[in-house]
This record gives C-alpha cells, structure tokens and sequence, in this order.
C-alpha cells in the first residue's frame, strides 16, 4: 500500500470515529496539545501522524489502532451490522441522546443491577 493510500484510510477512519464521537478536530488538538491544523492536516489525507501519537489517539478514542489504520470503505458498503434489527437499533441509539444515555448508563451497570431496572420498566410498561 502506497503511503498516500494510508494517510486517505486513516483520515476516512479518523474522520469517522471522531464523528461517531461526536468530537470536534479542536477537542484532538486540545487533547494532545497540537494545533488544529495539524489535526486537519491528518483529517485531510495530506500527513500523518507519528505511531505514539495514533496510540494515544486511539486511546483517546476508546478504539483499537487497526481501526484508524485498515480500510473498512468495503465493509461499510456491504452494512456494517450483520442484521437489519441491529441496525435499526443501533441508528435508534445514535439518533436519540436520551436512549444513548440509557445505553451508556446501562453499559456500566453490574448486571444485577441491569436486571432490577429492566425489571422495573417492564413493570412500568405493563402497567401503561
């Protein structure tokens, strides 16, 4: 692979996680203490930055390093999720702040307690 076919992957890729994110390239810089330029420059495909400096987006980001650095263009065309109900699921998530919020919530719950609040909304919803 060509060196400018990697800076186009990881700008499509960086591009991507910082929107699904939803961060700005001000919040990169900020975060590692660069100029905004320089984080639209590897936004743009024009650079790209250094290994520790991928890790520590990475880090940032709550993602693994092949996930900025592979070429996923053919897995998101085919869909990225394997069924239609996931996907309709996952949109509904993304679309909604206040379901993000019940899905992060409910991501750091033990599962005890994930089960005690599940049971409280179906009671709740029965009794509608």
């Amino acid at each position: 692979m060509s060196e400018d076919a990697a800076k186009k992957i990881f700008a499509r890729n960086l591009n991507y996680f910082l929107d699904l994110n939803q961060k700005r390239k001000a919040d990169l810089a900020k975060h590692l203490g660069c100029s905004s330029g320089l984080v639209t420059e590897w936004c743009s495909g024009r650079k790209m930055p250094r290994v520790n400096t991928i890790n520590e987006i990475c880090l940032w980001l709550h993602i693994e390093m092949a996930d900025l650095l592979t070429d996923t263009s053919k897995e998101q065309e085919d869909g990225y999720y394997l069924n239609e109900e996931t996907k309709k699921i996952a949109q509904a998530i993304y679309d909604n702040p206040d379901m993000r919020s019940l899905f992060d919530m409910s991501s750091k719950m033990s599962p005890e307690r994930l089960k005690a609040h599940l049971e409280f909304m179906k009671r709740l919803q029965d009794s509608e």
